[in-house]
């Protein structure tokens, strides 16, 4: 039975950035699903077995197993949801079987958006990242560049409403706005990674807070949204367990985004995306009505309202599929004990 040299993790698909990297991996196309033993699954986020499958035996022979949902990484490729069947051990913690092959071959397909490319720069938990969507093909070049300009303004004009910019004496706020002056260059918007095979942007900056109000304005994955809760979890406990409620109204939020996503419904998203973007032109607001200076305040908000308009100026619709959060400490194990099994 062939051995993998390629790092394989495993994940439970509503906690994707908590992975498990498991020890000797194999390859048997003669089983259709993926077997992971329950070691493997230990390590994962506690969630409870709740269906089964046969799982076929040589000779003729089969047994009903646990099959749960799982996340896979093989190298560089991410799969974020395939069916597995649980076994109680084996020479391997995670067997490959036909259907893995069929889902790799298959990347690029729309109908396959769950497979994907995945590299430490691109899932940099320490920034912000945007999958685009194309509402219309071919895109005019001029509007993803106002995208791309849009959430470089809509950030610098955030870093000086924040005051993470001063503004000083003589300076200039379109300059600051439009070409980053007088912005340190730690704190200036970076282009981190760029997908090849599809669009992803990877943005990176010093300003981690600046970078999770930007994503704010976009449409936010449902593995974005738990990721944000559990980073902003005020107590180590609650950060360090997502309760199995909170895991199954995480998956339910995947599925319906999946299904939102498909490309005959892309169109009807962006355009709610667009009303809730235009609907917040009360952005920062708040803040700027404490600029002491009202020459500043005004122009500031200038600023913004191009922006805004700017960023819904085109038919791309940009999903957060990662908001910059700390370092996740362990989720703790699973509940996969006798209580649990089918």
């Amino acid at each position: 039975m062939p051995e993998l040299t390629v790092p394989i993790k495993i994940f439970d698909p509503a906690v994707p950035f908590a992975s498990y990297q498991v020890s000797d991996p194999g390859i048997d196309t003669w089983h259709d699903d993926v077997l992971v033993t329950r070691r493997a699954l230990d390590h994962l986020a506690h969630f409870h077995v709740t269906e089964t499958a046969r799982l076929k035996l040589s000779g003729g022979m089969s047994m009903i197993v646990p099959r749960v949902e799982i996340g896979l990484q093989i190298g560089s490729i991410k799969i974020d949801k395939i069916t597995a069947l649980v076994v109680d051990d084996g020479h391997h913690d995670v067997l490959l079987g036909s259907s893995v092959f069929d889902r790799v071959f298959a990347i690029g397909q729309s109908d396959e958006s769950e497979v994907r490319i995945s590299t430490p720069q691109k899932d940099d938990p320490s920034a912000l990242s945007v999958e685009l969507y194309p509402v219309q093909m071919p895109i005019d070049l001029a509007k993803f560049e106002f995208l791309l300009r849009a959430k470089r303004k809509l950030y610098n004009l955030s870093l000086v409403a924040f005051g993470e910019v001063p503004l000083l004496t003589g300076a200039v706020i379109e300059d600051i706005i439009n070409c980053d002056e007088n912005i340190p260059s730690h704190l200036r918007l970076k282009l981190a990674w760029v997908d090849a095979g599809s669009i992803w942007l990877t943005l990176k900056s010093g300003s981690t807070n600046t970078l999770k109000y930007l994503a704010s304005l976009f449409e936010t994955g449902a593995s974005a949204k738990l990721a944000q809760q559990v980073a902003e979890a005020q107590k180590a406990e609650t950060e360090a367990a997502i309760s199995q409620a909170t895991r199954d109204a995480t998956a339910i939020r995947l599925n319906e985004e999946q299904e939102r996503l498909r490309i005959e419904n892309v169109a009807k998203v962006y355009e709610v995306w667009r009303s809730q973007v235009l609907s917040h032109v009360n952005f920062l607001d708040e803040v700027l009505a404490k600029i002491e200076d009202p020459r500043v305040a005004t122009q500031l908000r200038a600023q913004r309202d191009q922006a805004i308009a700017e960023l819904v100026e085109q038919t791309i619709l940009p999903v957060v599929r990662n908001i910059p959060r700390p370092h996740i400490r362990g989720e703790g194990p699973m509940l996969l004990g006798p209580g649990n099994m089918p």
